[in-house]
């Protein structure tokens, strides 16, 4: 027996649709991730900033 045209058309929609949830959960998990991978690079930004005093070199470099 041959899908009928409605099955097929219905087939291609729910295959674009699961596709479609998996990029969005990619997506999702990625914003989740950026703000701690901001918030840890600012961090580290600022610890170097207050230990720049004790390296002249380092002062000259920023």
């Amino acid at each position: 027996m041959t899908p009928s045209k409605e099955q097929i058309e219905h087939d291609m929609r729910q295959a674009a649709f699961e596709q479609n949830h998996l990029a969005f959960r990619s997506l999702n998990q990625q914003m989740w991730q950026i703000p701690l991978i901001s918030m840890t690079l600012t961090g580290g930004l600022w610890f170097g900033v207050s230990r720049v005093e004790e390296f002249p070199l380092f002062q000259l470099a920023l």
